[in-house]
């Protein structure tokens, strides 16, 4: 194990001088995960060298190395030119009846949430449940694959038996999966299961990802539209910031310790186990949440824009539910949440190798729809690039990995194209996991 960690700390410092603070983190990932694996191939018994204490030792170095790599490799989203990339640590915010998200829901937002102060435990103690994982891997899967009788039947049988504080949430998920069902989702169908799941409470990473992939499939068209858009995104970045301020507060006041069951009987059907609680874990989390005000691993994907103003105009930055006004010359780095509005005249987005995108008064565009405004010359030249990185090519492979959402649109035409290899497939579809999750 310490040769291993030697290992570690030699890999990182090698790749300290990494450009990019999510190329990092997959290298951060893949070296801990084999310290990990090597340290379960050895060792039996209990005490400090077990695997299992082994494994919530290194699970724990992980959280924290995860935040120095943010804190060193973090750089400015807002250049010069422009405001900071956060309204509330200056800037100029946009206020006012025209902002996409009002006043007192932006305020809401910025703030801890409650449900955490009163429901801590609760958050815990169901991202521990197995079995809260194990039906959300299925409905998840089943709507995905639009097989809605499975995802109600599995709401059904594993309902009855959770514990009543989560009960809220299932009946929110079934109203989710019949909406689904009857084509009638929309921007407020998709606040209203993340409300429902929240009411847990609990903070799930992977239903917020499921929840933006569902609002990313509506295209807005009128005002009231891009509003409820805007509160969505805002929303699932509050919730996904909640996740990650409480995944690193962790790493200051200890992780959670889970205790199974200790008799020599069967535990009881309704057992869920108990958990232990740092005594400073909401404290931390707390700190954690005024410390960084993105939503961790999610505000790592992105692309930089330069900004164009063609004439008088006016171009806002949403993101969290604060507005930004964005001066002419201003490099900004659109996230996965983030919108880009203007209000005012007409502006241009430059994003490299011709990648030009025109936006004119009353459009707001996000991440996901930047690669469809593109010139044709442009697509096309993304259309190459994937080809060659399925093929095998290591510069298109590194072009993509580094530029990942110009190149999601070409990646999804590929993966529906015939005659496709199953290394190519699965190479492509390990970079949407990437983009999607």
């Amino acid at each position: 194990s310490r040769r291993r960690a030697v290992d570690l700390q030699h890999h990182l410092r090698g790749r300290s001088s990494l450009r990019s603070p999510s190329v990092a983190r997959l290298e951060l990932h893949s070296a801990a995960t084999a310290t990990i694996g090597h340290g379960h191939g050895h060792g039996h018994g209990h005490g400090a060298g077990c695997p299992e204490e082994r494994f919530a030792f290194f699970r724990t170095l992980l959280v924290f190395l995860e935040a120095c790599v943010d804190r060193v490799a973090q750089a400015p989203t807002v250049h010069r030119g422009s405001q900071p990339h956060n309204p509330s640590r200056g800037g100029t915010p946009v206020a006012g009846d025209d902002a996409l998200v009002d006043a007192a829901s932006a305020a809401q937002l910025a703030a801890f949430p409650v449900e955490l102060e009163h429901g801590l435990e609760a958050h815990v103690r169901i991202q521990h449940d197995s079995q809260w994982a194990h039906v959300r891997q299925l409905v998840i899967a089943a709507v995905h694959d639009k097989n809605w009788a499975a995802a109600a039947d599995t709401m059904r049988s594993h309902a009855a038996v959770w514990p009543a504080s989560t009960r809220g949430a299932a009946t929110g998920i079934t109203a989710w999966i019949e909406a689904q069902r009857g084509g009638r989702v929309d921007f407020t169908a998709i606040i209203s299961t993340l409300g429902a799941i929240e009411s847990v409470p609990t903070f799930d990473p992977i239903w917020a990802a499921h929840l933006w992939r569902a609002a990313r499939e509506l295209a807005p068209a009128d005002p009231e539209a891009h509003r409820q858009r805007a509160l969505v995104f805002a929303r699932l970045h509050r919730h996904l910031r909640a996740f990650d301020a409480l995944t690193r507060a962790q790493a200051v006041a200890g992780p959670v310790e889970y205790v199974g069951w200790r008799k020599k009987s069967m535990p009881p059907p309704d057992y869920r186990g108990e958990v232990v609680l740092p005594p400073a874990l909401l404290r931390a989390a707390q700190a954690a949440w005024r410390e960084r005000d993105d939503a961790g691993p999610w505000d790592r994907v992105g692309v930089e824009l330069k900004l164009a103003h063609r004439g008088a105009a006016k171009v806002e930055l949403v993101r969290a539910g604060q507005t930004t006004a964005l001066t002419d010359g201003a490099t900004l780095t659109l996230r996965r949440l983030d919108l880009v509005r203007v209000t005012v005249g007409e502006v241009e987005l430059d994003g490299g190798d011709g990648r030009l995108v025109r936006l004119r008064a009353g459009d707001v565009v996000a991440l996901h729809e930047l690669p469809a405004r593109v010139p044709a010359a442009a697509r096309d030249a993304s259309a190459a690039t994937v080809q060659a990185a399925a093929d095998g090519d290591a510069a298109a492979e590194a072009r993509v990995a580094e530029q990942l959402p110009w190149h999601v649109r070409a990646i999804r035409e590929r993966l529906h194209a015939a005659g496709i290899s199953g290394d190519a497939r699965g190479k492509l579809q390990m970079w949407l996991v990437a983009f999607d999750e």
